[in-house]
């Protein structure tokens, strides 16, 4: 898993801080934080990217063409132009999906103060656990954000998030579980949930649930957990 980072503006702006991880699988690894990498998962290799975001393989459009200000070949030149997508906007942000010559699958940010970012993860890698990326600007300049944003394969069923206190395990009943997913993440695509760092409650563990006939090797119980991590939002 590889993280780039680039600064799109004018050389007075700082480039972003951004931070990586692998979200736990239900009953696998632990959350771990890396900023350019993290623990495999153990998966069967030659997963193609379009097995797990179906939406790579959709006709390309306009509005796939990334803006003349974003330079792909700094951020990395292995990526394949044809290959990226449009997945959503939010308030902010803009972002797309895409893979490079090594098949991962990678999200490029359109982000704030003129900075824009790139993470890039294995698909079966993605498959199993999905991947966060902790993304902040300056905040000392106009514009600050920080977010946290989920990558998902397409087996996720992000209307079935379950929530649950990240010490006790304790569920959450169903109504109040709703109005957390709801008050803290944006869906701005199947495969994106993103939420701003300041609205995720670091004592609450979300449970992703995923079609069993997508799931990795067709497990009834596979699920992706995250639990936010104050300390994995970059600081500058």
């Amino acid at each position: 898993m590889r993280v780039h980072e680039l600064s799109s503006g004018s050389p007075r702006k700082r480039i972003l801080g951004a931070s990586v991880v692998v979200l736990a699988a239900v009953g696998g690894v632990g959350l771990g934080i890396a900023a350019v990498g993290a623990a495999n998962a153990t998966q069967e290799p030659d997963v193609d990217a379009v097995e797990v975001v179906d939406e790579l393989a959709d006709a390309a459009s306009a509005e796939d063409i990334l803006p003349t200000d974003i330079d792909l070949e700094s951020m990395d030149d292995s990526i394949e132009d044809s290959s990226i997508r449009l997945v959503g906007e939010d308030q902010t942000s803009s972002y797309w999906m895409s893979t490079n010559e090594d098949g991962d699958i990678c999200l490029i940010t359109d982000f704030v103060q003129g900075v824009s970012a790139m993470a890039c993860a294995d698909p079966a890698v993605l498959q199993e656990k999905g991947m966060s990326w902790s993304l902040a600007g300056d905040p000392k300049a106009e514009g600050y954000r920080a977010i946290v944003a989920l990558v998902l394969p397409d087996s996720a069923e992000t209307d079935d998030i379950e929530v649950r206190s990240a010490t006790s395990g304790a569920e959450l009943s169903g109504r109040a579980a709703d109005a957390e997913v709801s008050s803290t993440w944006t869906e701005v695509s199947p495969n994106l949930l993103v939420a701003d760092a300041a609205d995720v409650d670091p004592a609450l563990e979300f449970v992703i649930p995923q079609n069993t006939a997508e799931a990795p090797d067709g497990a009834s119980d596979a699920k992706i957990s995250y639990a936010f991590d104050p300390a994995s939002v970059p600081q500058l």
